[in-house]
């Protein structure tokens, strides 16, 4: 009798044994829990990735170029601009700036003049768009052959004095040719000038073209475009 008992308690251990392991697979099989270990990998995994992702980002800004404000940009660029056309303050504020480096000389002009050198000689022209009054500037070295011709196309009349000019740093003597009161051209610098270094002599003469200007009514001492050349002629500077 107490044989089958044993057998009996032993059975039944073994059949709680087999009960728990088969609720341990199930709980195995069906439950969302994850072992520790597998947990852990996974999160150093996302840690390496977001530190890998945090050090890309802050090399990347780092290498990377300011890029300025809209703002900012724009006035730089125009600010650019400006400094290869004209200037931006003082005297001579939004007037065009002009190079010439077969004589060695800078001027500034309005935007609604133009300049340009004359062909074989050592002389420039600046005038207005229309073409209508015209600003002569020359200049050689001392003791040079090459003449300059100011005084070419200037109207017969009476020569008069009238003021002074300041030329390259030198005060230059006003003439103007005269017609029945009226003034029909300038000269600066007639006998030609001499810089007071004596490396240079200059001259430059103001008129107007007889074919689209009436010169029997012209009195270039009132004319704006006049005074606009004198003060083309003051910006003149050797480079």
């Amino acid at each position: 009798m107490k044989t089958f008992s044993w057998v009996g308690n032993l059975t039944n251990k073994l059949e709680k044994i087999k009960q728990s392991w088969r609720v341990y697979k199930l709980e195995r099989k069906y439950t969302r829990r994850k072992p520790f270990y597998r947990s852990k990998c996974l999160y150093l995994i996302c840690l390496a990735l977001l530190i890998l992702t945090a050090g890309g980002f802050i090399l990347f800004s780092k290498d990377r170029p300011v890029k300025p404000t809209n703002k900012l940009n724009t006035s730089a660029e125009v600010k650019n601009t400006k400094s290869l056309t004209a200037q931006e303050t003082g005297e001579f504020s939004g007037w065009v700036q002009y190079r010439n480096d077969k004589l060695g000389i800078s001027l500034y002009y309005p935007p609604t003049w133009s300049a340009e050198d004359i062909d074989g000689k050592q002389m420039i022209d600046v005038h207005t768009m229309d073409n209508r009054y015209f600003l002569y500037f020359g200049l050689r070295s001392t003791g040079s052959s090459q003449s300059i011709q100011v005084e070419k196309g200037i109207p017969t009349g009476r020569m008069e004095k009238e003021g002074q000019i300041i030329i390259l740093g030198e005060t230059i003597e006003k003439d103007k040719i005269v017609q029945k009161n009226l003034a029909k051209a300038y000269l600066y610098g007639k006998d030609t000038s001499a810089t007071s270094d004596g490396k240079y002599q200059f001259a430059a003469s103001f008129l107007a073209d007889p074919e689209k200007v009436d010169l029997a009514e012209m009195d270039l001492t009132i004319l704006d475009q006049r005074a606009i050349g004198e003060k083309i002629l003051s910006s003149i500077k050797l480079k």
